[in-house]
């Protein structure tokens, strides 16, 4: 899994409960660094099997991460994290083919359910 997060305490919290749910995580703190790790880990042939991702970040939004990956044609399974969401922004997620929206703060129970929910599509 991929967490793009640029606030560091939230980042870090959400590496632990990933991590202590036995998965392996790694972290970007925006949008720039998620596509640049993201493009040499297609090219590895290793993508994560989840995007967890902030929509407000300075330098590359969310929606615009989003955007360049399609861009990349890197497609993955992705849950927003957010705490600014209006319909608009949430309804722009969605049509990018966001699977989950979580609006922050979350607690790390309705963290865990959407994991599971989006890993148990795949």
């Amino acid at each position: 899994m991929l967490i793009v997060e640029d606030e560091k305490h939230t980042r870090n919290t959400l590496c632990l409960v990933i991590e202590n749910a036995g998965c392996t995580v790694a972290a970007a703190s925006d949008g720039r660094e998620a596509l640049g790790l993201l493009i040499k880990q297609r090219k590895a042939g290793r993508l994560p099997d989840l995007l967890i991702l902030d929509l407000e970040m300075a330098g590359l939004t969310g929606l615009e991460l989003l955007d360049a990956l399609a861009e990349e044609k890197i497609a993955l399974p992705t849950i927003v994290i957010t705490g600014f969401a209006d319909r608009r922004t949430l309804d722009n997620a969605l049509a990018r083919g966001c699977e989950e929206l979580l609006t922050k703060p979350f607690d790390p129970d309705t963290f865990t359910a959407a994991l599971e929910r989006v890993l148990g599509k795949k």
